[in-house]
């Protein structure tokens, strides 16, 4: 995402998350309908290459939500086990 369209407060951040996950799935249904290595008929990136690309995206939403969750719910360092990439 470009910076000047980074959200600015915990709810644009919250709204974020869902889009990125919203577009992992989306990628991820049409792999599992067409392939991994399918491309839209009108040329493109592959299934695979845009599931990858979501999932970055993904990952920088979720790096920018934890710690509004953290601090709001005290939880830094006590959640269940926590899996470190």
């Amino acid at each position: 995402m470009k910076k000047e369209f980074l959200p600015e407060d915990r709810n644009g951040r919250l709204f974020w998350l869902i889009e990125e996950c919203g577009e992992v799935l989306h990628y991820i249904g049409k792999a599992g309908r067409f392939g991994m290595g399918s491309r839209h008929p009108d040329g493109g990136p592959t299934n695979a290459k845009l599931i990858l690309g979501e999932l970055y995206d993904l990952e920088a939403a979720i790096k920018a939500v934890r710690p509004d969750l953290e601090s709001e719910n005290d939880l830094a360092g006590k959640c269940r086990a926590r899996v470190q990439p």
